[in-house]
């Protein structure tokens, strides 16, 4: 079955054990799981990543960890949901490489190495990832004064930095920097 389209509506089998054997290098089981699932996985990775073509790239890379891996699913969790979950991190994980190269060429090494982990990350959401305070701090575990502190802390580092001094100066209409 191709990623995205739609199943059958027919009962599917249990996954538990496709899981086990695949975990276990059986290349049947691997294929079979991918048969049940890889529609619903596919569906989740678009929406977390927005495109298509990184959403298949990662819907490889989920079904390869499980053999790699040798990961299995714990006793009494669902294992539709466990998988959904492995999909999900790893389509999190590759938006946050994303927002990473995007800063490298955003910021220069010089300007992100003012800013601590935590404030470049908030900036980073902010500003390349488009996210606001409220989802910020959901993700941080933090309350949005601290996010916003946070960014105010970012900012400002930047703000001081020659490279952005530099850089914002190159920007502005009838501007060059020196």
């Amino acid at each position: 079955m191709e990623p995205g389209s739609a199943s059958s509506g027919a009962r599917e089998r249990p996954i538990a054990p496709l899981i086990r054997a695949a975990a276990r290098g059986d290349s049947i089981a691997l294929a079979s799981l991918y048969d049940e699932t890889a529609p619903r996985v596919y569906g989740l990775l678009v929406a977390v990543l927005r495109d298509p073509r990184a959403a298949e790239d990662a819907l490889v890379e989920v079904y390869g960890s499980l053999r790699r891996e040798k990961r299995e699913c714990p006793d009494g969790v669902d294992p539709l949901g466990w998988l959904l979950l492995r999909a999900r991190e790893r389509a999190l994980a590759l938006r946050k490489d994303g927002a990473r190269a995007d800063a490298a060429r955003a910021f220069p090494d010089t300007t992100a190495d003012a800013l601590d982990d935590d404030e470049r990350r908030v900036v980073e959401w902010a500003f390349l990832g488009g996210l606001g305070d409220r989802d910020i701090a959901a993700r941080l575990e933090v309350s949005r004064e601290r996010v916003r502190a946070l960014l105010r802390a970012g900012i400002r580092k930047l703000q001081n930095s020659v490279a952005w001094r530099e850089r914002l100066a190159s920007s502005l209409p009838g501007r060059t920097s020196a």
